[in-house]
């Protein structure tokens, strides 16, 4: 185990004890020291003050405010206290709240905090690693700018300064585990702790429903994450079920890959009794593909009724991420990162996320969300006939729709 001091930002003025603690969190061992902000005194400045002091504790910022600064900006900031202090920099990032945003720092929150963060850390990434110029052209942040205000003369530019470190770590501060995954391709993860993002304990549930796959999506990454995990656990083999003919593109995929074993089609059944298997599935699968990353499928509102975990596998960037980030249903994957995908199937397979639905209930739907899903518990009785809890039994079954 790692200690860490936090220090947090200033009250009405400076804390003189906070470099005296430092030197003593020093002395006593302690891996890390971290400073934090919010509408008074800045993250980076106590940070430096403290580096020209000590010579091993890490430097880490808990968390510095995006809204703060541009992406380069705090990338500038960073580079430049890792290379003052000889590597001990932990870059910590937070997207704060909207009274912080839009009162104190003037600009509007983000639409898609989940988007902008991405796009935030993307750059940042850039900044470090120096392999090219800094390019993004993102719906937040958009390097060089190309804004109808802007005079065009932008140039995509490289940092002068060679960063100390190209993986300098960045952590996201975030609540819950559920909230982080879908960073695991960008960042660490933790304010106040060393935890290794892939070691994040991912709270969803043990089995899955598939329905109806349609051209443009396909359910063979969650099929190969599953023949891979069968070699792991024998004695608890994941099936994902589907209702509905696959087209023939798909089934010829997974017939080449040899896929099949681990895939169960069912025919097309009346949605009373389909819903009664969503509620008995342990994990419920939302496919969508490179055709409509913007737009919802119905069928998560369905997932949501249903009160069980949804594994969400879309391209990066969909609505989908934001959906699941902000009901708390679940968490969404990007196809093509396998890592993560047999990650999280396996913490499924372990009972680590049993029910959804408090999260969901207390998630603040849109009047077409509530609506949509009043009309589903009516039609098939799903409030008199909740399942809370997943069946019984070695094997997960992983259902889409």
């Amino acid at each position: 185990m790692r200690l860490g001091l936090a220090l947090g930002y200033w009250g009405r003025g400076p804390d003189p004890s906070h470099l005296e603690l430092a030197l003593e969190a020093e002395r006593l061992g302690y891996d890390s020291v971290w400073t934090a902000e919010s509408w008074g005194s800045d993250v980076f400045t106590p940070l430096t003050w403290i580096a020209a002091r000590t010579s091993r504790i890490r430097l880490g910022t808990a968390v510095a405010q995006m809204a703060a600064r541009s992406p380069t900006t705090t990338a500038m900031h960073a580079l430049t206290l890792d290379h003052l202090s000889g590597g001990r920099m932990l870059l910590g990032l937070g997207l704060s709240g909207p009274q912080v945003v839009e009162g104190w720092y003037g600009r509007p929150f983000p639409k898609s905090p989940l988007t902008a963060t991405r796009e935030y850390v993307d750059v940042v990434r850039q900044v470090f690693r120096r392999e090219a110029p800094v390019e993004l052209a993102g719906r937040f942040h958009t390097h060089p700018y190309r804004g109808p205000d802007g005079t065009g003369l932008g140039k995509a530019l490289k940092p002068i300064t060679h960063p100390l470190r190209a993986e300098l770590p960045i952590l996201l501060g975030a609540e819950g585990a559920v909230r982080l995954a879908p960073f695991y391709d960008l960042a660490s993860v933790l304010p106040y702790e060393h935890i290794d993002a892939r070691g994040v304990k991912i709270p969803v549930a043990v089995s899955a429903f598939a329905g109806e796959i349609y051209t443009g999506r396909s359910l063979v990454p969650v099929l190969r994450a599953a023949q891979r995990l069968q070699a792991r656990h024998p004695d608890r083999p994941i099936h994902v079920v589907t209702y509905g003919d696959l087209p023939v593109v798909e089934l010829n995929r997974i017939r080449e890959q040899e896929l099949e074993p681990w895939l169960e089609v069912r025919p097309r059944i009346p949605f009373a009794e389909l819903f009664a298997e969503l509620q008995r599935a342990h994990l419920l699968l939302a496919v969508v593909g490179e055709h409509m990353p913007y737009s919802t499928p119905y069928k998560v509102y369905d997932y949501m009724a249903a009160g069980r975990p949804i594994l969400g596998i879309a391209p990066r960037g969909a609505a989908l991420f934001d959906l699941l980030l902000e009901s708390g249903a679940g968490l969404c994957i990007e196809p093509d990162d396998a890592e993560c995908l047999e990650h999280a199937l396996e913490r499924f397979m372990a009972g680590e996320f049993v029910s959804a639905r408090g999260r969901v209930d207390r998630y603040r739907w849109s009047n077409l969300a509530l609506q949509y899903r009043n009309v589903i518990e009516n039609v098939s009785g799903a409030r008199s006939g909740m399942v809370t809890e997943p069946p019984s039994g070695a094997s997960a079954k992983l259902l889409d729709l």
